[in-house]
């Protein structure tokens, strides 16, 4: 917490097997390469918040399965890599809020959380998203299967609409329910 770290290199932590709770927020850091994480299989929460990282490529954190907290809010989060998440069946609390993120699949990325049943909570708020009606109906069915807690009227278009007026407007330009099957995908009009 509050170091001068600029960068995890790879494999960083090894030897620290007990450690659960790991706090490098704050710590300048730019850079976390693949399996930095390796060799603390017991961490459950990670602070990664109010760093400086700008992409996430995809192997950070596949040696951590038995995490149940990841906090990477107030970066500068730009990309997302598919299998970034995919280790973590047991993440319970991910707050990606106030980074760069423009495009990212969440029921995608959190396949293996929502299959077991773990995501509680999922923090994207502060983004600014891309919203044509595609993306949205998937965003809308995936919050549906999942138990977790979302906050659609604070997550933001690159339009500077609100996500939740976005489903809406989508919802408006086809019959059917919230996107039924005769959605149309495109840029939502503003």
């Amino acid at each position: 917490d509050g170091n001068e770290l600029r960068q995890l290199a790879s494999h960083q932590f090894i030897g620290k097997k007990k450690l659960e709770v790991l706090y490098l927020n704050g710590s300048n850091i730019r850079d976390v390469h693949n399996r930095t994480f390796n060799g603390i299989p017991s961490l459950r929460v990670l602070h990664l918040e109010n760093n400086y990282i700008n992409e996430l490529r995809g192997f950070e954190f596949d040696q951590l399965t038995n995490l149940n907290e990841l906090y990477l809010d107030h970066n500068a989060i730009a990309y997302v890599g598919e299998r970034t998440f995919e280790s973590l069946r047991f993440l319970e609390v991910v707050s990606l809020s106030d980074n760069r993120i423009s495009e990212f699949r969440p029921w995608q990325a959190f396949a293996a959380a929502g299959e077991t049943g773990s995501l509680a909570r999922v923090a994207l708020d502060g983004n600014r998203w891309r919203c044509d009606c595609e993306s949205l109906r998937r965003m809308q069915r995936w919050i549906r299967t999942v138990s977790g807690n979302f906050e659609l009227q604070r997550m933001i278009c690159a339009d500077s609409r609100v996500v939740a007026d976005a489903i809406a407007s989508c919802d408006s330009r086809q019959s059917g329910g919230v996107f039924g099957a005769g959605a149309e995908a495109g840029e939502v009009d503003g």
